[in-house]
């Protein structure tokens, strides 16, 4: 358990290292997001480490501790990932969701 906000869960250092270290990715990562969502109308920013918090329309703000957990939660609330890749970090999100969703996205080709 993560003593610090009591979320339940704390990320091991090779989750950091596969998810990408550094607040130059997650920032990459946070506006890839956020580009991607706006049909849903989400806010995205980064927290922490390598997590994110999702403000929807209503209010309503969600901590997700990593990646994973904002597409699983975009893609059961109506999201549809695009078919490809803009940038590397866009490609990560699409992954991302294609691991939820059985499919692989299309590479970016930067």
């Amino acid at each position: 358990m993560c003593g610090a906000c009591g979320t339940g869960r704390a990320r091991g250092p090779w989750e950091d290292v596969v998810a990408g270290r550094g607040p130059r990715e997650l920032a990459a990562r946070t506006r890839a997001l956020q580009d991607l969502l706006t049909g849903l109308r989400w806010r995205v920013a980064p927290w922490g480490v390598s997590g994110y918090t999702v403000t929807r329309p209503t209010g309503a703000t969600f901590l997700a501790p990593d990646l994973d957990a904002v597409t699983d939660a975009a893609l059961a609330a109506g999201w549809e990932p695009p078919a490809t890749a803009t940038s590397p970090a866009v490609e990560l999100v699409l992954r991302s969701a294609a691991r939820h969703q059985g499919t692989t996205p299309a590479r970016s080709r930067n």
